[in-house]
Parts: C-alpha cells; structure tokens; sequence
C-alpha cells in the first residue's frame, strides 16, 4: 500500500500537468539563478497555477454575489483562495496589487495615484492551514480594499495576486468593477419579439435617464460602452449596443438583437458537503488511498423541450462541511466523479461539465471523454466540499463555438441574474468610468 504522503505528492504532480497554463521560460542575463516560468497576464477570472483552488471573490460576507463596490461605499470585498500543498512545504509569502483596466478589459492608461487613495498593493497575512482534512492545503483570505484605501474613480479593475518580490509570477487574477452612480439605467426584461425564439430567449432592454449631474453625451454611440452580463459571466457579455432612440434626457436601448440571451436552465445541483451521508446526487462515497471520492449518479440530458421550475445558485457555488465548524479550512478536498448518459458521442464538438466552481472555462481539467461500454460521457474533477451548479456543455470543434442548450435545453422562463454596466469614454480620455449600473432578476423565484 502507498504511504500517504507519496499519495499526495503524486496527486500534486498530477495537478501540474493538468490545467497548468501556459508559461514561458524567462531567460537569465549574466544570472546563474534560475529563473521563475514566465506567465502571460490575463485580464480576466485567472489562476496560473494548478495547486490554487476554490477563488471565491465576492461582495461584503455572501458569497454568492458579484465582486462591485461603490464610490464612497465602505463595504469590501473578500477574497478567498486555496494553496494545495504537502505540510511540510511551509507557508509561501504573498502580495496583491490592483490595476485599472478600460471598459473592454484592456489595460487603461491610469495610475495607481490617479484611482486609489492610499497604497494599490499590500501583502496577504491571513491564512489558515488546513484542519481535519485528508488533502492538506493553506486556506488565505483577504479583505479589499485594505484600511485606509478607497478608490477615486469608477471603472473595471483587475486584482492580481502574485509572489513577494516578483509580480509577474503571478496566482491568480480576479476581475472586479467600481461604479459611481451618475446615470439611471431602467431596465425593461421580456421574451423574444420573434415568434420563434420566444420559447427560448430572454430579452433585456432598457432605457438610460441622464440626469442634472450628468446633463447629455455629446456622442452616445462614441462615448457610452454598454455591457449586459448574464449571472455576471463576462464570457458572453452583451456588448456593442448602441441605442435605438435618443433624447437630450433618456436613450433607449431596445430592439437590439445583441440584447437577447438564451435563456438556458436551471442549474443542476451538486451537495458534497458531507462525507458520510449520500445527497440524491451521490452513487457511492469511497475512501480510496487516503481520498475521499463521490461517484455520482449518471446524469441524462434534458432534451425535451419542458420546463421544470426549481431554485439554484445560477451558476455559483458555495464551500460547506457538515461534520465541522470552520468549512473554509476544515472542508475537505475530494474527486468527483461525473457521468453523462448519450448513446453514442458528439462527433462534432467536445463535452464539458461547467460552472463558476472553474470560471466558466473549458480545458483539460472539466473536460468529459466518452465511455463507449457504459454508453455516458465521464470525468473526474477535484472539488472542496460544498454545494454547486453546474451545467453539460458542447464545444464546437469547427468554429469553437459554445453550446449551453443542446445538452441542457433553453426556456424563457428560466430563472437568470442579469446586470447593465455603462461606461463613459469621451474622446481623449485614457479611462472608462462606470456611470450606470442595474440589476434586474428575471423570473424571480
């Protein structure tokens, strides 16, 4: 029998192979130090590194919402992330940094000292190993903005976490929007006008009401980036909308094609918070070499064109263990075992089991193979204990398009989170700033 700790050992071998991003080697000038892989800075939901797990950023203390402060808001924002690791590794020193970012998650031109009011970097000195866990791993937390900072202007920002001494080995990156209420957006949700969608599709107009603060916009089709995000997914954010009709006090956005979103389903749901009592969703929990794992029942896909109403988290999930007190460090990590019934494979595209648990990103770690002798696709992902959604998906091979209802179905009368974003860039300016914000629930349960 394997010793324990050759077990994890190899499991974090494992890891580094799968999902690792892309690196390149740094080249060494007159330095016989061997330098750190070189990471590509993305803007956007990122982790650089396989050991780091479970990113939750989110508003005040629920985790289930979306990572927006206000100006003048005294609220923060909590990051909390996992670093797997052997317990003899020791603790790794870590830093953050905020950079701004224009509408379209490009870097803008604007410095820290023109943004933050106090210091756009600290270090990270909250952490917690892990407790009562067969996987161990340190446990960090962080609350932003830190004590006695506050930003100055409006707009996208991206927040990086990185190594002490070097910002560009880099862990994670976590979007996150300032926004100054400047504007009124109002928004107006519906079916589809077109007779045939309007089983399927989900419209999201509105109206923008400039106020005495905020008179006119010289240009609105120049000066105004409108964004609508479906359950805060900026991964098919609508965007490019112009309005149809213009005042000098109120522009309405309707009629716009690119204002309509598939309505999906609702999510299914995934309970592993207990490692001793079956959920309905759990064939079997074993203890395998020193690892929980959870065999799941084979799930079937949802093709026939019905609607059932249930509650979910659209998308979200959130970290939970009942046999303990402390489930941020005492929740334990397992391999989850998917399973979808199709009698024979998609031939042209590829299957992905989805959800905010990996930023909703497709790669080699949530990507299902078929099993040609139990007729399903299959998967094994690593999970913390907790509850998530999670949806079956199709990537196209030919056009890597993404496919949520072909495995799933579509209806109108799904429960979504939907959130107009307005920025202002006048001619010559090197920011966005974020005027207008609102939230709008449709079908709210």
């Amino acid at each position: 029998m394997k010793t324990r700790l050759h077990i994890l050992f190899t499991l974090f071998g494992l890891l580094t192979l799968l999902g690792c991003p892309k690196t390149e080697s740094a080249v060494s000038s007159g330095n016989s130090k061997t330098d750190a892989p070189f990471k590509t800075l993305e803007y956007a939901d990122q982790v650089y590194e396989p050991n780091v797990r479970t990113v939750q950023f989110y508003r005040g203390t629920d985790p289930f919402s979306y990572p927006i402060l206000y100006l003048g808001d005294a609220t923060k924002l909590k990051l909390e992330f996992d670093i797997l690791q052997p317990e003899e590794a020791g603790v790794p020193d870590y830093w953050i940094e905020v950079v701004s970012c224009d509408h379209d998650w490009t870097p803008s031109g604007l410095l820290p000292l023109e943004f933050m009011e106090g210091f756009s970097s600290d270090r990270m000195y909250d952490y917690t190993p892990s407790q009562n866990t067969l996987i161990p791993y340190i446990h960090y937390r962080y609350e932003f903005p830190a004590e006695g900072s506050a930003f100055k202007k409006s707009g996208n920002y991206l927040l990086k976490v990185f190594r002490s001494g070097d910002e560009n080995d880099l862990l994670l990156t976590r979007r996150l929007v300032v926004a100054d209420q400047k504007i009124g957006v109002e928004p107006l949700i519906g079916q589809s006008r077109m007779a045939s969608d309007r089983r399927r599709i989900q419209r999201v107009d509105f109206n923008l009401q400039l106020t005495h603060s905020f008179p006119g916009v010289f240009d609105p089709r120049q000066d105004l980036k409108v964004y609508v995000l479906q359950n805060f997914r900026w991964d098919n954010a609508a965007s490019g909308l112009v309005p149809m009709f213009t005042t000098p006090t109120e522009l309405q956005y309707q009629f716009d094609a690119a204002n309509n979103f598939e309505g999906g389903n609702e999510f299914r749901l995934l309970d592993i918070r207990s490692t001793r009592f079956k959920t309905a969703q759990i064939k079997e929990i074993s203890n395998v070499d020193s690892v929980y794992r959870f065999d799941l029942f084979t799930d079937e896909p949802r093709l026939r064109n019905i609607y059932y109403s249930k509650q979910d988290l659209n998308g979200n999930y959130a970290i939970d263990v009942q046999e303990y007190p402390n489930s941020a460090f005492e929740a334990d990590y397992a391999f989850v075992r998917f399973g979808l019934k199709l009698g024979e494979p998609i031939t042209d595209g590829d299957v992905y089991v989805h959800g905010k648990f990996n930023d909703w990103r497709l790669d080699s770690t949530n990507q299902l193979s078929y099993n040609a002798a139990a007729l399903r696709y299959e998967g094994e992902l690593l999970m913390k204990q907790g509850v998530y959604d999670y949806h079956y998906i199709v990537k196209r091979k030919k056009d890597g398009a993404i496919d949520e209802a072909r495995l799933e179905g579509s209806h109108a009368e799904t429960e979504n989170y939907y959130t107009i974003l307005v920025y202002y860039k006048p001619i010559g300016a090197r920011g966005s700033e974020l005027i207008g914000m609102s939230h709008v629930n449709f079908y709210e349960r």
